[in-house]
């Protein structure tokens, strides 16, 4: 699916220790660190590969789209309020609006809005299309290749159920069809159902390498399927 909504995550096995009471604090990262292994990330589709590697500062100066049309603000105002609707609310800073870039052709050459913070120790990056939308998430102290199949697994429903929104609805649908890679990564796809086709926990692919998880779906609210993938949503004139 190309024009998904991805979220990658990395976490430990390990519990975070409690969170003391307050305010929680939302950072920028490095922009030199990429969340996704360099040698893992190539073996992805190409749109995939694009949305784990996090541009560099020249080329999201070069793309950068100016915040002057109805058109963008819209599609940052949507981009919100699907993160919202995704990622459990203590993840999702109150001044998302602000951190959300808009690019052109900067996803396979489709227009696509991105945002990374860290928070708590976890790292968090995501990429909206004009039909998905894709977070990438790498939690606090993970293991790495250290875990087994078995542990992945329960990793990916440690994450889900601390991250996401609906995360029983997910695993119903998604935790079925499950593939082991020969680089010991798993990835995971729903089980398409009539029933729930227009819903995005419907549609919620997955892939760990025990470190880091994406998640990826499709812009389904509920009461219709999954808008058309346009590479110039952000700069098409109409």
């Amino acid at each position: 699916m190309i024009g998904l909504l991805v979220i990658i995550t990395a976490s430990s096995l390990q519990q975070a220790e409690p969170r003391k009471e307050g305010k929680r604090m939302f950072n920028e990262i490095p922009a030199h660190l990429q969340l996704v292994d360099a040698a893992k990330a190539g073996r992805f589709p190409e749109f995939l590969r694009e949305c784990a590697t996090w541009p560099s500062e020249e080329a999201l100066r070069r793309r950068r789209i100016a915040v002057t049309s109805d058109a963008v603000a819209s599609a940052i105002r949507s981009t919100v309020n699907w993160c919202e609707r995704i990622l459990k609310r203590q993840w999702v800073p109150d001044d998302l609006e602000r951190r959300l870039v808009p690019l052109r052709s900067e996803i396979a050459g489709h227009d696509a809005i991105r945002a990374r913070y860290e928070v708590d120790g976890n790292l968090i990056q995501l990429v909206s299309t004009s039909s998905g939308f894709i977070v990438f998430i790498r939690p606090v102290a993970t293991q790495d290749q250290a875990l087994s199949q078995e542990e992945k697994s329960r990793l990916v429903i440690r994450v889900l159920n601390e991250f996401l929104n609906e995360p029983e609805n997910i695993r119903a649908v998604s935790m079925s069809l499950v593939a082991a890679h020969p680089d010991g990564t798993l990835e995971g796809q729903p089980v398409i159902q009539r029933e729930t086709l227009n819903y995005w926990w419907g549609l919620v692919s997955w892939w760990t390498d025990g470190r880091v998880l994406r998640f990826s779906t499709g812009k389904a609210d509920g009461g219709s399927t999954v808008p058309s993938l346009k590479k110039d949503w952000l700069t098409r004139e109409d």
